[in-house]
Protein backbone atom coordinates (compact mmCIF):
# COMPACT_ATOMS: atom_id res chain seq x y z
CA UNK A 1 0.00 0.00 0.00
CA UNK A 2 2.68 2.88 0.98
CA UNK A 3 4.44 1.83 -2.61
CA UNK A 4 0.92 2.64 -4.27
CA UNK A 5 0.90 6.06 -2.64
CA UNK A 6 4.48 7.01 -3.47
CA UNK A 7 3.45 6.13 -6.86
CA UNK A 8 0.20 8.03 -6.70
CA UNK A 9 1.91 11.40 -5.65
CA UNK A 10 4.83 10.77 -7.97
CA UNK A 11 2.18 11.11 -10.87
CA UNK A 12 0.52 13.90 -9.09
CA UNK A 13 3.80 15.65 -8.90
CA UNK A 14 4.58 15.26 -12.60
CA UNK A 15 1.18 16.33 -13.97
CA UNK A 16 1.71 19.35 -12.00
CA UNK A 17 5.03 19.99 -13.56
CA UNK A 18 3.64 19.00 -17.12
CA UNK A 19 1.15 21.51 -16.65
CA UNK A 20 3.47 24.57 -15.61
CA UNK A 21 5.67 23.49 -18.34
CA UNK A 22 2.79 23.35 -21.12
CA UNK A 23 1.72 27.30 -19.48
CA UNK A 24 5.23 28.33 -19.09
CA UNK A 25 5.95 26.95 -23.38
CA UNK A 26 2.40 29.08 -24.04
CA UNK A 27 3.62 32.40 -22.26
CA UNK A 28 6.97 31.76 -24.44
CA UNK A 29 4.73 31.40 -27.52
CA UNK A 30 2.63 34.44 -26.92
CA UNK A 31 5.83 36.68 -25.40
CA UNK A 32 7.29 35.88 -29.03
CA UNK A 33 4.01 36.99 -31.24
CA UNK A 34 3.78 39.81 -28.94
CA UNK A 35 7.00 41.35 -29.89
CA UNK A 36 7.01 40.06 -33.30
CA UNK A 37 4.02 42.47 -33.59
CA UNK A 38 5.72 45.00 -31.84
CA UNK A 39 8.97 45.11 -33.97
CA UNK A 40 10.32 48.88 -34.82
CA UNK A 41 10.85 47.97 -38.43
CA UNK A 42 8.18 48.99 -40.64
CA UNK A 43 6.71 46.58 -42.78
CA UNK A 44 4.49 49.02 -44.81
CA UNK A 45 5.21 50.38 -48.33
CA UNK A 46 7.56 53.36 -48.01
CA UNK A 47 8.03 54.73 -50.87
CA UNK A 48 5.16 54.16 -53.66
CA UNK A 49 4.72 55.58 -57.34
CA UNK A 50 1.13 55.47 -58.92
CA UNK A 51 -0.47 53.47 -55.57
CA UNK A 52 2.03 51.08 -55.67
CA UNK A 53 4.88 50.56 -53.47
CA UNK A 54 7.74 48.72 -51.94
CA UNK A 55 8.91 48.18 -48.04
CA UNK A 56 12.27 47.81 -46.41
CA UNK A 57 11.81 43.98 -45.26
CA UNK A 58 11.14 42.80 -48.69
CA UNK A 59 13.42 41.67 -51.76
CA UNK A 60 12.93 43.12 -55.27
CA UNK A 61 14.73 42.65 -58.65
CA UNK A 62 14.25 43.98 -61.85
CA UNK A 63 11.35 42.62 -63.30
CA UNK A 64 9.16 43.52 -59.81
CA UNK A 65 10.63 47.30 -60.50
CA UNK A 66 9.48 47.51 -63.41
CA UNK A 67 6.38 45.17 -63.13
CA UNK A 68 5.39 48.00 -60.28
CA UNK A 69 6.54 51.32 -61.94
CA UNK A 70 7.17 50.86 -65.54
CA UNK A 71 10.50 51.60 -67.25
CA UNK A 72 13.17 53.61 -65.50
CA UNK A 73 14.87 56.77 -67.21
CA UNK A 74 18.21 54.94 -66.64
CA UNK A 75 19.02 51.68 -64.78
CA UNK A 76 22.68 50.55 -63.47
CA UNK A 77 23.74 46.96 -61.90
CA UNK A 78 26.84 45.91 -60.47
CA UNK A 79 28.07 43.18 -58.67
CA UNK A 80 29.51 43.52 -55.33
CA UNK A 81 31.10 41.54 -52.68
CA UNK A 82 27.60 41.62 -51.00
CA UNK A 83 25.44 40.83 -54.13
CA UNK A 84 23.32 42.31 -57.09
CA UNK A 85 23.61 46.02 -56.52
CA UNK A 86 21.13 48.20 -58.63
CA UNK A 87 20.47 51.97 -59.03
CA UNK A 88 17.15 52.95 -60.73
CA UNK A 89 16.52 56.49 -62.20
CA UNK A 90 12.80 57.61 -62.34
CA UNK A 91 12.56 61.28 -63.55
CA UNK A 92 15.10 62.68 -61.72
CA UNK A 93 13.97 60.79 -58.22
CA UNK A 94 16.96 58.19 -57.53
CA UNK A 95 16.26 54.19 -55.95
CA UNK A 96 18.66 51.83 -54.99
CA UNK A 97 18.85 48.09 -54.52
CA UNK A 98 21.79 46.71 -52.47
CA UNK A 99 22.41 42.74 -51.79
CA UNK A 100 20.58 41.37 -54.42
CA UNK A 101 17.03 43.14 -53.70
CA UNK A 102 16.92 44.69 -50.50
CA UNK A 103 15.90 48.77 -50.60
CA UNK A 104 19.00 50.66 -50.03
CA UNK A 105 17.96 54.04 -50.78
CA UNK A 106 16.47 56.84 -52.46
CA UNK A 107 16.50 60.29 -52.95
CA UNK A 108 13.31 61.78 -54.38
CA UNK A 109 12.85 65.55 -56.23
CA UNK A 110 9.57 65.36 -57.57
CA UNK A 111 5.94 64.54 -56.83
CA UNK A 112 6.02 61.10 -58.57
CA UNK A 113 6.49 59.45 -55.52
CA UNK A 114 5.09 59.35 -52.00
CA UNK A 115 7.08 58.45 -48.64
CA UNK A 116 5.51 56.57 -45.74
CA UNK A 117 7.18 57.68 -42.73
CA UNK A 118 5.57 56.76 -39.45
CA UNK A 119 2.71 56.56 -40.11
CA UNK A 120 2.41 59.57 -42.27
CA UNK A 121 2.38 60.06 -46.25
CA UNK A 122 4.82 62.49 -47.61
CA UNK A 123 5.52 64.17 -50.80
CA UNK A 124 7.48 66.87 -52.59
CA UNK A 125 5.30 69.91 -52.32
CA UNK A 126 3.89 69.00 -49.25
CA UNK A 127 4.01 72.08 -46.29
CA UNK A 128 7.05 71.08 -44.44
CA UNK A 129 4.85 71.31 -40.94
CA UNK A 130 3.05 67.71 -42.03
CA UNK A 131 6.75 66.39 -40.45
CA UNK A 132 5.19 67.17 -37.18
CA UNK A 133 2.59 64.57 -37.86
CA UNK A 134 4.75 61.70 -37.85
CA UNK A 135 4.16 59.48 -35.00
CA UNK A 136 7.26 57.56 -32.69
CA UNK A 137 9.86 60.04 -34.75
CA UNK A 138 12.23 62.59 -33.27
CA UNK A 139 13.38 65.20 -35.62
CA UNK A 140 16.66 67.19 -35.94
CA UNK A 141 16.50 70.47 -37.44
CA UNK A 142 19.71 71.00 -40.16
CA UNK A 143 20.91 73.96 -41.59
CA UNK A 144 19.04 75.74 -44.37
CA UNK A 145 15.80 74.03 -44.21
CA UNK A 146 17.09 70.25 -43.47
CA UNK A 147 15.54 67.95 -41.47
CA UNK A 148 16.52 64.57 -40.27
CA UNK A 149 13.14 62.50 -39.34
CA UNK A 150 14.72 59.63 -36.95
CA UNK A 151 12.55 56.78 -36.17
CA UNK A 152 14.89 54.19 -34.06
CA UNK A 153 18.18 54.03 -35.83
CA UNK A 154 16.43 54.83 -39.47
CA UNK A 155 15.85 58.56 -40.32
CA UNK A 156 14.41 60.37 -43.70
CA UNK A 157 16.35 63.63 -44.79
CA UNK A 158 14.01 66.19 -45.91
CA UNK A 159 14.97 69.13 -47.76
CA UNK A 160 12.48 72.63 -47.52
CA UNK A 161 12.71 76.15 -49.19
CA UNK A 162 9.80 78.52 -48.39
CA UNK A 163 8.12 76.11 -45.87
CA UNK A 164 7.77 73.25 -48.69
CA UNK A 165 9.44 69.87 -48.90
CA UNK A 166 11.84 70.21 -52.12
CA UNK A 167 13.30 66.85 -51.49
CA UNK A 168 13.05 63.77 -49.38
CA UNK A 169 16.17 61.29 -48.94
CA UNK A 170 16.78 57.81 -47.22
CA UNK A 171 19.91 55.64 -46.83
CA UNK A 172 19.20 52.28 -44.95
CA UNK A 173 21.15 51.81 -41.83
CA UNK A 174 22.38 47.99 -42.85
Amino acid sequence: MLLHQKKTAYFAKANKIITIMKNIITLLALISILIAGCSSTETHDILTKNDKGINTTAHYNKDKIISLWGEPSSYESNDSEFGKDERYEYNGNLITFSENGNLNGFDIENTDFTITWGGVSIRVGDDVSIIQNIQNATIQNTPNGHFKVWIGDEFIGVSSSGGKITAISFSSSI
